[in-house]
């Protein structure tokens, strides 16, 4: 299989910059976007070290979140697989974050609405992110799958176990770039039961969007909500991140919870 390498985007300075009253800056100018990095996908030569990867984060986070980031000690969110089956929330979030991202949460998507979410329920909510398994290496990408069947298994076996654990709960979901790619493929592969315990789930920048003819297989639509900005590329099947793919804040913090809310 020949690898190609993942070309990133962004802009100069802050890119898409999030306003006080928490609309977009529509000042932003795409031709303002430079390819600043250009990355070997691990293992080929030449491939990136772990620490540039560390630094990538740090920088998409950076544009994401228009300057700021969410802090890495925030840690991974584990509610559902440390919490008891005799003090169940009301609703369980179960997301997947970006490649590269730093802990289960990632950095960006999953923090917004992590945050949207526990205003809204308080201490009503576990919150628990896809880790072990599930890498969020760039080379999963360019799997058949968008990423690898670790990956998807993982995030199965969380949604598994919130109905063993906790069957009267009500379960959203959420992933964004490659965690797309994990959401749906584990989705797919529920038990009606499982499956019908998951309410909805949201999708940012879904890079099998093309592939998957704008749904989830197998999984109903209108418990679907997904999000590809004009100029996301992976949206149309190119594994070439441009600055689009950063210009989910607007909808992980409003939008995307608000149709999670909606569905319970």
């Amino acid at each position: 299989m020949k690898f190609l390498p993942i070309i990133l985007t962004i802009s100069l300075g802050t890119a898409l910059p999030i306003a006080e009253d928490g609309a977009q800056d529509d000042k932003h100018d795409a031709g303002d976007d430079v390819a600043v990095v250009t990355s070997p996908i691990p293992g080929t030569p030449d491939s990136p070290t772990a620490k540039s990867f560390h630094d990538l984060d740090d920088k998409v986070s950076g544009l994401f979140l228009g300057g700021g980031k969410f802090d890495d000690d925030d840690g991974d969110c584990d509610d559902l697989v440390e919490g008891s089956a005799a003090a169940c929330p009301d609703v369980i979030f179960v997301f997947a974050r970006g490649s590269v991202e730093k802990t289960n949460m990632g950095t960006t998507v999953g923090r917004l609405m992590e945050a949207s979410l526990k205003a809204q329920y308080g201490s009503n909510i576990w919150v628990q992110g896809v880790g072990g398994p599930y890498l969020a290496t760039l080379a999963a990408n360019y799997l058949p799958a968008g990423t690898t069947q670790a990956a998807i298994a993982e995030a199965q076996r969380m949604f598994v176990m919130a109905q063993a654990k906790c069957p009267t709960s009500s379960v959203v979901a959420a992933g964004y770039s490659q965690g797309t790619a994990v959401m749906a493929g584990a989705l797919a592969a529920l038990d009606a039961i499982t499956q019908d315990q998951v309410k909805g789930c949201v999708l940012y920048g879904y890079t099998r969007n093309k592939q998957n003819g704008g749904v989830i297989p197998g999984f109903p639509v209108a418990k679907t909500d997904i999000y590809c900005a004009p100029g996301d590329a992976v949206c149309d099947g190119v594994l070439a991140v441009t600055a689009a793919h950063f210009s989910y804040s607007v909808e992980a913090k409003v939008n995307g919870p608000r149709f999670l809310v909606d569905h319970l």
